[in-house]
């Protein structure tokens, strides 16, 4: 019935009377009760170390007190608490470990000035030439990546690649067009950027090849790069001046009468990637023949001592529900959408001198014409 632990305590209630005479005889012997606790006439409790327990239990048999209930808190607590303090102390080394070996490889690209947003392409050639994320830093080759970079993307006309702790850094600069070094060098004749209607035309230097109102076309000159001397014959000049016309701004948008909306059936398939950093680790992917689907993907964190991720993705199938539309009730909003698109194509401080829009119906679908006339420099 009873067990000995060495280490850990025991709570007992027993049954009995003058319990003042058992606390003494307990005394005598050199027994050391934590607590006694009376829980009514007959009952109490006592609370001691387990070292005890046998010579306890010997003394209460002689003195005839019945034992009523036994608990124990034995040494595995305190073991389970070493356990687990070495526990974190194994995962704070590992983790340590873990955190030098990574300062030894790249586990972040940084591109700066990614105005073309060329970031995806970039770290998936180096990646593919063993040169991007996860690429060992001591032997890594800055100049080899460079001429990777450059032999991969022919719109970069300088690279330049280096390393700042984990992190590889890469600049380029893109390849001037041919049309840009020709506007760029053009400096005889002043061209028309746009189409438009000429509202307004200074002349500082050259000969004016437009007047207000006209409509001129991309590309045509406005303001020749010559000059006529006394005797009217032609002398080149650097073209110079200002020139303003109003530019119209549209965009359409399409209304059909019924549209496809789908829906999620209940077929699904679940893949998971693992991960440490960015460095995929493995992967369980599942397939699927849908044809019409949409993914959900999260990310969730393992551990809190090493960068352990899982990232789960699932895949829905969804099927197409022919639905009808109630031109009517949302012409307004379509309307006021059309006119977003047509105001992205404005820069954000241009002369806005009038607005129109325009609704027409051909077999089944709403076409909705929204057309802003700015006023701004064209050449």
């Amino acid at each position: 019935m009873f067990s000995f632990k060495k280490f850990g305590k025991t709570e007992l209630i027993i049954e009995g009377v003058n319990i003042a005479v058992l606390l003494n005889e307990f005394n005598k012997q050199n027994i050391e009760i934590i607590k006694a606790t009376k829980i009514d006439t007959t009952k109490t409790q006592l609370y001691f170390k387990n070292k005890y327990l046998s010579r306890i239990v010997a003394i209460l048999k002689q003195k005839c007190y019945n034992i009523v209930q036994e608990k124990h808190s034995t040494e595995y607590n305190f073991v389970n608490n070493i356990l687990i303090r070495w526990g974190l102390l194994v995962g704070c080394f590992l983790g340590i470990i873990l955190c030098v070996i990574s300062t030894f490889f790249v586990w972040n690209v940084n591109i700066q000035n990614d105005s073309s947003k060329l970031y995806n392409s970039i770290c998936k050639v180096l990646k593919q030439n063993g040169l991007g994320k996860g690429a060992f830093l001591l032997a890594y080759d800055c100049n080899k990546a460079e001429m990777v970079l450059l032999e991969n993307f022919e719109n970069l006309s300088l690279v330049s690649v280096s390393l700042r702790g984990g992190t590889l850094i890469v600049d380029y600069t893109l390849k001037t067009s041919e049309s840009e070094l020709e506007n760029d060098f053009d400096a005889k004749n002043i061209v028309a950027k746009q189409d438009g209607i000429v509202a307004n035309i200074v002349v500082s230097s050259g000969t004016p090849q437009v007047k207000i109102g006209d409509v001129v076309t991309k590309g045509q000159v406005l303001i020749a790069g010559y000059k006529l001397d006394a005797e009217g014959n032609k002398v080149d000049c650097v073209a110079g001046g200002l020139v303003t016309a109003y530019v119209f701004k549209s965009a359409t948008t399409q209304f059909p009468l019924t549209k496809l909306e789908y829906v999620r059936t209940d077929n699904f398939v679940v893949s998971n990637r693992l991960y440490l950093g960015d460095t995929l680790i493995s992967e369980n992917i599942s397939t699927h023949n849908f044809e019409h689907y949409e993914e959900e993907s999260s990310i969730s964190c393992i551990s809190n001592i090493i960068p352990l991720k899982m990232q789960t993705i699932i895949v829905y199938e969804t099927e197409g529900i022919e639905v009808e539309q109630n031109f009517e009730e949302q012409k307004q909003s379509v309307i006021d959408q059309t006119r977003l698109l047509a105001l992205e194509k404005c820069k954000e401080d241009a002369e806005i001198i009038d607005e129109s829009v325009a609704t027409n119906f051909v077999a089944d679908i709403w076409f909705v014409t929204y057309t802003i006339q700015i006023k701004e420099k064209i050449s």
